[in-house]
């Protein structure tokens, strides 16, 4: 192994974040997101906040697919 491949395996790969967005018109308030995942969803000076480096992916996909109007969606 040469001095360049050694160092490329202390070079980190970034983790692939995942997306949610949520359409406000489609939206009913339910409530379902923050009660499912609230470090996620919340509400930060008026404004609906998504933050999915706060829960596992499985909580915010799980949450995601709770949402009675559908205003939530995962891009992959």
């Amino acid at each position: 192994i040469n001095q360049r491949q050694k160092n490329r395996s202390f070079i980190k790969k970034p983790e692939k974040v995942m997306k949610v967005t949520y359409d406000a018109e489609t939206c009913t308030h339910a409530g379902e997101c923050v009660k499912g995942a609230p470090n996620v969803f919340k509400v930060v000076d008026g404004q609906f906040v998504i933050d999915t480096a706060a829960d596992s992916e499985e909580n915010i996909r799980n949450t995601v697919g709770n949402c009675p109007s559908g205003a939530l969606k995962i891009h992959e």
